[in-house]
């Protein structure tokens, strides 16, 4: 049988080795690795220029192309699952903001405006904290992976890359940041008091899990070829269950199907509105394949997205 190639902006993490180095082996698809370096240029080529077959992709990029009528479709397979986003929004230990309700008026640095884990830190903050987007202005480092999309009116962009210089020259007050971004710094603490606690509970009481980077699909393959959703869908699962018998310290990945993530991103959906990122409110059909029913990935794991 002629395998079907496919064109893939992956990056080489646990959740994807297993089929990039063909540990995972499918009889109808071929897997081609093909994506940029720095990764997130990835993300761009695949919004701008639908440069591969299937990608790694923000969920606030695929929710911004989709409100661009883009031909891109997603899969719930959570190739980065990005955490909880509370420990995220970080200040200098000896900064005069004690809690989120001081940062009214401040300016928070972050990539980029769009950047997903700015939609969830912004929705905790006006709905945890009553501390509105448009009460702040956001620093911005880039620009969207989305050509189309526009920065709201309290946002500006500046030529430093780096958000912890801005942050140790006090040209801003806080900053969204990644943890290897400020990983080792002993300068820095979280806004949010006991971050991780609070953290824990907010997920509890939403029903939530942090999901920062799915599959996706050009539209036109599966239109095409439906059946590629399946087999996409069984190879990451099958890559899943290998990269959790590898796992140490007890790290998890968080679940795939639409059943372990649909709640998830409802929720950042509706930040993501409420934030005037789209021209509606989407829900997760409106961007997600559905998950064969036949695999058990759908399935509550005990698992915890990292």
């Amino acid at each position: 049988m002629t395998l079907l190639n496919l064109r893939a902006g992956l990056r080489a993490v646990p959740l994807t080795e297993p089929l990039l180095d063909g540990r995972v082996h499918s009889g109808r698809l071929k897997i081609e690795p093909c994506g940029a370096t720095p990764y997130t240029e990835t993300f761009r080529r695949m919004a701008r220029d639908l440069a591969y077959d299937i990608a790694e992709m923000p969920v606030a990029t695929q929710l911004l192309l989709a409100d661009a009528g883009a031909p891109l479709t997603a899969m719930p397979i959570v190739i980065a699952g990005g955490g909880l986003p509370h420990a995220a929004l970080v200040c200098l230990k000896d900064s005069d903001i004690h809690g989120p309700a001081s940062l009214r008026g401040k300016r928070i640095a972050i990539r980029a405006y769009a950047q997903t884990t700015g939609v969830w830190i912004r929705g905790v903050l006006q709905h945890e904290y009553d501390v509105a987007p448009a009460e702040l202005t956001w620093v911005t480092t880039e620009d969207s992976h989305v050509a189309s999309f526009v920065d709201p009116a309290n946002v500006q962009r500046v030529d430093e890359k780096d958000l912890l210089v801005l942050l140790r020259r006090k040209e801003v007050d806080a900053i969204v940041a990644s943890p290897h971004v400020v990983k080792g710094a002993t300068d820095l603490r979280a806004v949010i008091e006991d971050a991780a606690t609070v953290a824990q509970a907010w997920a509890q009481r939403e029903g939530v899990h942090g999901v920062n980077h799915v599959l996706s699909v050009r539209t036109a393959l599966i239109e095409q070829s439906p059946w590629v959703v399946d087999e996409l869908a069984r190879c990451f699962t099958e890559a899943r269950e290998l990269a959790l018998r590898d796992v140490q310290d007890g790290k998890r990945f968080t679940p795939y199907g639409d059943k372990a993530n649909r709640r998830s991103i409802d929720l950042m959906l509706r930040y993501a509105y409420e934030q005037q990122m789209t021209t509606k409110l989407f829900e997760y059909d409106d961007l997600f394949a559905a998950w064969p029913q036949t695999l058990s990935g759908d399935a509550d794991q005990a698992t915890t997205s990292v």
